[in-house]
């Protein structure tokens, strides 16, 4: 009889506490779906740069007579110096890196959209050719992927 008594109240005791949980779950405020939409998400907007001056025609015009020997379709500056592309095939811009003696900037070479300089003797310009400005130039043979945009 102890056991049919320990049962009962075993029973008992999980139909009080099933009782109270669910009496617990209907005080609950109940979620209701607004009539109004709310707004999406914005994000704030950052104002892009404008896109580097192309100076490379006004370049052509001033040098483009005197580097014609290397047939140039394309001159920039970086920094100080002046770069002439001579090819571009398959995303790589190759051509000559000049460096006036006056320049202590030299070419960026790390990462992906850095110049490549091709590892042996870089040659003497007469940089005179291209104006008071250049005077005496070093010559290398360059590679450059072209950067990309994203």
């Amino acid at each position: 009889m102890t056991t049919k008594l320990k049962r009962l109240a075993k029973t008992i005791f999980q139909t009080i506490c099933l009782s109270a949980l669910c009496a617990c779950q209907t005080q609950r405020p109940s979620v209701t779906l607004s009539a109004a939409p709310e707004a999406p998400l914005t994000f704030p907007t950052v104002p892009m740069p404008p896109p580097p001056r192309d100076e490379s025609a006004e370049l052509m015009a001033k040098y483009g007579e005197s580097l014609r020997s290397w047939n140039p379709i394309k001159i920039y500056r970086d920094v100080g110096n002046l770069v002439v592309v001579q090819r571009i095939a398959f995303g790589i811009e190759s051509g000559k890196y000049i460096m006036p003696a006056v320049s202590s900037h030299f070419p960026e070479t790390g990462g992906d959209g850095g110049f490549k300089i091709t590892l042996r003797a870089p040659t003497r310009f007469d940089g005179g050719a291209l104006g008071e400005d250049m005077g005496y130039a070093v010559v290398w043979d360059y590679h450059k992927k072209l950067q990309t945009a994203r």
